[in-house]
């Protein structure tokens, strides 16, 4: 039983973590070509944000669980692959949170600072996205 509850809770993280990556990816990209949407953006970025934290705690914390509750033999190289690219991920996410998008909510928009950060948070924010899915593809394959 205890098997299926982490497995679930480590999908459940999985599909906050790229639905809410996904979702956020696809509105601000919209939102480059639609000025009323850069306003729905800067509203439901910090939701869509928590979901993407809440996936990432229940992926590590029900990944640890999985770790001691697994008994089969595991492939270890594609086990370390998605340990890595889940240390990537998590060092994106705080560039991202701590230096990028503080900056981008005090820069005045129509400015080069403001261009610049914003290409810098688009850049990154690819990065995530790219390195959600591959955690999800990577976590199919083991």
């Amino acid at each position: 039983m205890d098997l299926q509850i982490a497995n679930f809770l480590h999908d459940a993280g999985i599909a906050l973590g790229v639905g809410g990556v996904t979702f956020l990816y696809i509105i601000e990209v919209l939102a480059k070509k639609t000025d009323s949407l850069k306003l729905l953006v800067k509203k439901i970025a910090p939701v869509f944000g928590k979901f993407i934290v809440i996936g990432l705690l229940l992926l590590i914390g029900s990944g640890i669980w999985l770790n001691q509750l697994v008994t089969w033999p595991m492939d270890q190289t594609m086990l370390t692959v998605k340990y890595v690219t889940i240390a990537v991920l998590i060092l994106n996410s705080i560039y991202l949170k701590l230096f990028t998008r503080k900056k981008l909510m005090t820069a005045k928009p129509a400015t080069e600072e403001y261009d610049s950060v914003k290409k810098t948070v688009m850049t990154f924010s690819t990065i995530g996205l790219i390195l959600w899915w591959a955690v999800m593809v990577e976590s199919v394959l083991l």
